[in-house]
């Protein structure tokens, strides 16, 4: 919710539409801010009438049912922890909504967030059993990595694009670019021939036909089938 109602604010598909993404996010945030709050309050009266914050926490059942949403997978001295999973899943929505124009720039947030949850997981091992811990670190590390190989996505290794694949149609590029090596590499309409370059003009292009939202054609017997690599 949090990348869409921050998505619609760049897009802004319409007047009503940004209104109630800007009222949903507003409200999520206000509502889990003080459910928070609401929480660290319990805690702090658990340990200044018991010494010790699950006293009340995990044991009085309004307070359960009522904000045990929000810490019942953690351990008693971590029940604060909510806090920086609600933090760190609004950064990733902010890297995500409003760095569209640059892609390093996402993938770096998303680098440094990820790598953030796995150091704080790692270390504090707020959950409550040993098993729970286990899977949570393995699940950040999976995103820790899955972040690092983002990047080699981006151009910030300055790695060669083998080929930029796009559609023609009535002799107009409807996804302009090309190859950065030759200029010979075009897709076009599927009832139409397919035009291919020399194997020594650059690196290997692979026709997606997937990216095509049309029916699919037999194409004429002169031209190669789509799906061989060149």
């Amino acid at each position: 919710m949090v990348v869409l109602c921050f998505w619609e604010l760049i897009e802004r598909d319409s007047a009503g539409e940004v209104a109630l993404a800007i009222v949903t996010i507003v409200s999520m945030i206000i509502l889990l801010f003080y459910s928070c709050i609401k929480v660290i309050m319990i805690a702090k009266r658990s340990i200044t009438m018991h010494k010790n914050p699950a006293y009340i926490l995990y044991s009085d059942p309004v307070s359960l049912n009522k904000w045990g949403f929000l810490y019942v997978q953690f351990k008693a001295t971590a029940y604060w922890y909510i806090i920086p999973i609600l933090g760190f899943t609004l950064l990733l929505g902010l890297f995500l909504a409003f760095a569209q124009g640059s892609g390093a720039t996402q993938a770096i947030g998303f680098l440094v967030v990820d790598a953030g949850v796995l150091v704080s997981v790692s270390i504090l091992r707020p959950y409550m059993d040993k098993k729970t811990n286990s899977i949570n670190i393995a699940i950040a590390a999976v995103n820790f990595i899955s972040a690092i190989f983002l990047l080699f996505f981006t151009e910030i290794f300055g790695l060669p694009v083998s080929c930029r694949i796009f559609y023609r149609s009535n002799g107009a590029n409807l996804f302009p670019g090309s190859c950065r090596r030759c200029d010979g590499c075009y897709l076009f309409h599927p009832q139409r021939s397919l035009r291919t370059h020399s194997s020594d003009h650059g690196p290997r292009c692979i026709l997606l036909r997937n990216l095509l939202q049309e029916p699919r054609s037999p194409l004429p017997t002169n031209a190669r089938r789509p799906w061989f690599v060149h």
